[in-house]
């Protein structure tokens, strides 16, 4: 199952196994039902997610009340609302998952301890 993060993060970091190891170590594999909210507007966002099966949307109410998609997060993709867990402020976000679906996730205070910077971060060109 960590496979599948491992190839994504190896995208844009150099990890040797013993460093991917402590990194993937604190990430918590978590199953949704379909229809289940994962977040919710007004709540804030305490996690970060890496969609290992499945599907989620990812949404907002516009000013009419009507649902805003802004993506579905499939096989691969990362599921937050980056505003609110960086800022500390209220989610504008719902995410709810679309089926069954597993996710593996890392909490806000966690994922905290891991940012740091970091000399092994790849170039976005692939140099």
């Amino acid at each position: 199952m960590f496979k599948q993060l491992y190839d994504n993060i190896s995208h844009y970091i150099d990890l040797s196994e013993e460093e991917f190891s402590q990194f993937s170590g604190p990430f918590q594999l978590k199953s949704f039902k379909k229809k289940e909210t994962v977040l919710k507007e007004g709540e804030y966002c305490l996690f970060e997610g890496f969609v290992l099966n499945g599907c989620f949307k990812v949404y907002y109410l516009n000013e009419n009340g009507f649902e805003q998609t802004l993506y579905f997060a499939i096989e691969g993709w990362w599921i937050t609302d980056i505003d609110s867990l960086l800022n500390d402020v209220p989610s504008i976000l719902n995410i709810e998952a679309l089926m069954e679906s597993e996710v593996l996730m890392i909490s806000k205070k966690i994922r905290t301890r891991f940012m740091k910077p970091c000399r092994k971060l790849k170039s976005f060109s692939g140099s």
